[in-house]
C-alpha cells in the first residue's frame, strides 16, 4: 500500500508523460502486491457460501 500511496503522491508533483507513466506503473505494481492479500483476508473472514458475493465473482 505504501507503493500505491507513493505513486499517487508523485502524479501531481511531477510533470511530463514519462513521469506519469512511471507513477502509473508503480500504482499498478502496488495494486498487484496488495490484491492477493485482500482476497486472502476476505476469504478468511467469509463463509464459503458467501465468498462469491463477497468477492463479486459471477456464478457459473
Amino acid at each position: 500500500m505504501w507503493v500505491q500511496a507513493f505513486s499517487l503522491i508523485l502524479v501531481p508533483l511531477l510533470g511530463g508523460f514519462g513521469w506519469w507513466l512511471l507513477a502509473s506503473l508503480l500504482l499498478g505494481l502496488g495494486t498487484a502486491m496488495v490484491y492477493p492479500a485482500l482476497i486472502a483476508a476476505i476469504g478468511g473472514l467469509t463463509f464459503v457460501s458467501g465468498l462469491v458475493v463477497a468477492l463479486m465473482m459471477p456464478r457459473r
